[in-house]
């Protein structure tokens, strides 16, 4: 029942000599530590090439394990076997307020494993250590029925580590399960990385935690991490299925989480090597989280010469809030592309590149994706930008919410053709590109609520969108043309946010009745020619009223489209310079091409009206 030590105590089954079976098995209820130096359990050295578990440490409840043997006393053949292993109840707690437990079954293809209910650990420092090149894990809990009660508690006041770090080769696996967790130490570190030390190649390993409820004192700090090699090049593991090797399963149960690297902090990370390989794959699932410092959550290539993807974020919980100074990272290196992000929340209410960073390497071709971000049930792909292979200032980036994998390039085409004073502009102002397919998923992806819309822009918030749902028979050209349409915004307030059409509203009347004659007859304007700001042919102004309610006396259709450009077109209502940059940039909004009657109106001189230099040479 209960086992007593001195300080200083080590009980060991190691050996240097590769190829055999060894181990140590302790089946009791109480271990009481002495000593600062405690007790160190050890059964370290390599064991049966491709035998599971032939280097072993298996600490369980008393009367966990039954041992037999056979053939005379000199020569007798031992039998070990447990009683339900991993699924007997019976406690286990360590005792000693100031002493250290320390358990290591480094080697090849070792089992460390402590499984009771409950597991509680009283004292102060506690190191648990399985490390090799291959095959090596480290299991701590209880897989049985629950009862709602306490299953694993380290309530000392010293460090606790849990480690599955490589020595050479792969990253071995943590797995933590049981029903609730108490986690009072100040700090907390779970690791299952690639090598460290020379200049080793490596992959990460895999960490799993599953509880029903963990709780932790508020000033713990918990990190988890399951990177490659940092000497070297390798891979975090990266889950290709539902089943698939994950570097990360984090399931702490109905709890609220802070995520940073700060103290009262869960930190996650999942990096590719420091030469070269691929970020891993990083699942939690919890309550609602709030993500609190920058560098929260990892899961990026971080080669600072070599290439690498990024991996993976994704969270079951809702992001409940995000810290101005937070980032979550799944970035790729060199010519890799980005990687991707998954979450539900409403708590991005500014530029998302800002917290999320799932960009593409800085050597990467146009073609390659520079990530995907899929928030509340929207994916959004995000493409690299320029000409040809080359990159450019502004944009370097455009997100197609609409078509994620298969992207319409036409749109950064067209943007990233612009003078470079103007993107400099916009630059200046970080503003991102989206198409999305309807306003209805914009809404979504934002969490905000705007009409519906052909396109929309807004300053505050850095983004220009178009959306998708035209009728037009150019779509391309539609598309274009009211991405210039909303670029034409952001540069008219700039970045002092004063318009610059601030004339009396007759200045525009005057211009536009200068310049073109209302037509006389019943003419039947194109679809779009009846351009209210939403672009549809269903509007009620095609008729001059509301739906059920047509003017009286009627309208014909360009008396309607006449004087609805005149309430557009007026410097108080900010379109007079959004429309004419569209049509100065060439693309208009009517089936790529604009009669007589609507160039008029659209193709209005800046570099007349204002008497300055608009567009190199003025509007063709």
């Amino acid at each position: 029942g209960t086992i007593t030590t001195v300080n200083g105590t080590v009980i060991s089954a190691s050996q240097t000599t590769s190829g055999y079976q060894h181990g140590i098995n302790i089946a009791a209820t109480t271990i009481n530590l002495a000593g600062a130096t405690g007790l160190e359990v050890r059964a370290n050295g390599n064991g049966i090439t491709g035998s599971y578990g032939s280097t072993y440490v298996a600490i369980v409840p008393k009367d966990g394990v039954a041992v037999a043997f056979s053939g005379p006393l000199n020569n007798r053949s031992w039998q070990i076997t447990y009683v339900n292993y991993f699924q007997k109840t019976g406690s286990i707690t360590v005792n000693g307020a100031t002493s250290l437990l320390k358990v290591t079954a480094n080697g090849d293809y070792s089992r460390l494993g402590i499984s009771a209910y409950p597991i509680t650990f009283n004292n102060k420092t506690v190191t648990i250590q399985s490390r090799a090149s291959v095959d090596h894990n480290v299991q701590i809990g209880f897989s049985g029925s629950y009862t709602n009660m306490l299953g694993l508690a380290f309530l000392g006041n010293g460090v606790v580590s849990i480690d599955a770090n490589a020595t050479t080769g792969t990253g071995g696996n943590v797995s933590l399960l049981s029903d609730k967790f108490t986690f009072n130490s100040p700090t907390f570190n779970i690791n299952a990385n690639g090598p460290s030390t020379g200049t080793s190649n490596g992959d990460g390993g895999t960490v799993y935690l599953s509880s029903s409820a963990l709780t932790k004192a508020s000033a713990s700090k918990v990190t988890v991490t399951a990177n490659a090699s940092s000497v070297g090049s390798g891979n975090a593991q990266l889950s290709t299925s539902a089943f698939g090797a994950s570097a990360i399963l984090f399931y702490p149960g109905n709890v609220q989480m802070n995520i940073g690297t700060a103290a009262g902090q869960y930190s996650f990370s999942a990096k590719g090597g420091s030469t070269g390989g691929n970020g891993g794959t990083i699942v939690i699932s919890s309550n609602s989280v709030h993500i609190k410092t920058a560098n929260a959550v990892n899961a990026s290539a971080i080669a600072a010469a070599g290439n690498g993807e990024g991996g993976e974020i994704t969270f079951y919980s809702f992001v409940q809030t995000v810290d101005p100074a937070a980032t979550m990272s799944a970035i790729g290196k060199g010519t890799g592309k980005g990687g991707k992000f998954t979450a539900y929340s409403a708590a991005f209410p500014s530029k998302l590149n800002t917290y999320i960073k799932v960009d593409s390497g800085t050597t990467a071709v146009v073609a390659t994706s520079a990530g995907t971000i899929a928030l509340n049930g929207v994916t959004c792909g995000q493409w690299k930008a320029g000409i040809g292979t080359g990159n450019v200032s502004w944009p370097k980036t455009y997100w197609d919410c609409a078509n994620p994998t298969a992207p319409d390039t036409t749109v950064a085409t067209a943007v990233s053709a612009l003078p470079a004073s103007f993107k400099t502009n916009l630059g200046n102002q970080n503003i991102a590109l989206y198409i999305f397919n309807l306003p209805a998923n914009f809404n979504s992806f934002w969490s905000q609520a705007i009409p519906n819309v052909a396109s929309v822009n807004n300053s505050a918030l850095k983004y220009a969108v178009v959306f998708n749902n035209t009728p037009s028979t150019d779509y391309t050209a539609f598309l274009r043309g009211n991405m210039m349409h909303e670029l034409g915004h952001l540069l008219d307030g700039g970045t002092s946010g004063t318009p610059a059409f601030t004339g009396p509203a007759n200045q525009a009347i005057t211009k536009l009745t200068g310049v073109y004659t209302l037509p006389a007859g019943p003419q039947t304007p194109d679809c779009m020619a009846v351009y209210n700001d939403n672009g549809f042919c269903t509007d009620p102004l095609i008729i001059g009223g509301t739906v059920g309610n047509p003017p009286n006396p009627p309208k014909t259709p360009w008396q309607i489209f006449y004087e609805q450009f005149i309430t557009d077109l007026q410097p108080t209502n900010g379109e007079l310079f959004a429309y004419s940059f569209q049509n100065c940039s060439g693309f208009g909004v009517k089936n790529g091409a604009l009669d007589t009657a609507e160039q008029s109106i659209y193709m209005i001189d800046l570099y007349n009206y204002q008497n300055t230099t608009f567009w190199p040479g003025g509007c063709p």
